[in-house]
């Protein structure tokens, strides 16, 4: 089945639309932190709401990185390695 039509490819069309009325942005997985991070904490949801601000006053000389799944189930492991190869290290 294509993502197109798979539940993955309709969240994100979901959050696309939503983006598209409110201005603010939602991805299945969210990158927050130094863009150059060497060590990624990769959380789910509400895990962030801790983790973000702890890794925003570490600043981005510690080079630590949050990743944040927004979609539990399904999973998509194409989505996280994109998101993931983006801004994570290429031996990670």
């Amino acid at each position: 089945m294509s993502t197109q039509w798979s539940t993955v490819g309709i969240v994100q069309r979901a959050m696309d639309r939503f983006a598209a009325l409110t201005a603010r942005a939602h991805n299945l997985f969210e990158h927050d932190g130094a863009p150059n991070a060497e060590r990624v904490l990769v959380v789910m949801r509400s895990g962030a709401a801790s983790v973000r601000p702890t890794v925003a006053r570490l600043g981005t000389a510690a080079k630590v990185g949050v990743l944040t799944g927004k979609l539990f189930w399904p999973f998509s492991v194409a989505d996280f390695r994109r998101r993931s190869a983006i801004n994570c290290p290429s031996d990670w």
